[in-house]
């Protein structure tokens, strides 16, 4: 009885995907789980592992924006980021660029996805919704995930 009930109640709504039965539009751009959203000033860091491994430097100058990875002496992971383009949302960042698309240093842009590879082999990723202030006083606002897999990653069949 409750299979009849539930199908007459919400199987007549045409396209469930994107739109619910009151014709309202779903927003399917949330961060994914275990990711975290975080501000940076000028000069602060975000580390993708624990005790200054994978890091990366958010500066501010009067000419540039950008984010610069960092290699800490005696820490041994570091990377390289690519920029994604510009995306609604940290999980709309959803395949890996090429490896000719990572270098050590990439522009901030508002908007944007980027990812990091890791020289252990993994990957992180991050999204770039504002930069607020001015001056001195300004701050990247970020959301980042990791590890990232990307959907081939996802969908592959470890059963073989």
């Amino acid at each position: 009885m409750f299979t009849i009930r539930f199908w007459l109640a919400y199987g007549l709504c045409i396209s469930p995907i994107l739109f619910n039965c009151t014709g309202e539009s779903f927003d399917f751009c949330k961060n994914p789980i275990g990711s975290a959203n975080i501000q940076r000033i000028h000069n602060g860091y975000i580390c993708f592992q624990e005790d200054f491994n994978a890091c990366f430097r958010v500066e501010f100058t009067p000419s540039d924006y950008g984010f610069n990875c960092v290699l800490f002496t005696g820490h041994p992971v570091y990377g390289n980021i690519a920029d994604v383009g510009e995306v609604e949302c940290l999980g709309a960042i959803t395949t890996k660029p090429a490896n000719s698309e990572y270098a050590l240093r990439k522009p901030m842009i508002e908007g944007h996805g980027y990812i990091m590879w890791l020289s252990d082999g993994t990957y992180g990723r991050f999204y770039l919704h504002s930069i607020t202030g001015s001056g001195n006083e300004q701050t990247a606002n970020v959301s980042l995930q990791y590890p990232f897999l990307d959907e081939a990653q996802l969908h592959h069949d470890h059963s073989a």
